[in-house]
């Protein structure tokens, strides 16, 4: 497991909308480009926070990720999503 390479992904999808429009295209083959193993790359493509903060990457970074790459864009879902892990 690589925490900097899924830091790195979850910003990069926060704050990029080049990175989000092909991740949104070609989920699969937009990670193969961070070289995430497959639990690393299921975290990412199911939206899971809960884990992904689990392992270590920032709640800012998840939050942001969330808001802007999730199909819902909802907080109140994200929240939903942490407070049933936790």
């Amino acid at each position: 497991m690589s925490l900097n390479r899924l830091e790195q992904v979850v910003y990069d999808l926060g704050v990029k909308g080049g990175s989000r429009k092909q991740f949104s295209k070609d989920p699969e083959r937009f990670l193969d480009g961070y070289y995430l193993d497959a639990s690393e790359k299921e975290m990412v493509m199911e939206f899971n926070v809960a884990r992904l903060i689990e392992v270590g990457v920032s709640p800012l970074l998840t939050m942001g990720f969330w808001v802007l790459t999730e199909p819902s864009h909802s907080v109140k879902k994200y929240l939903l999503k942490l407070s049933r892990s936790f």
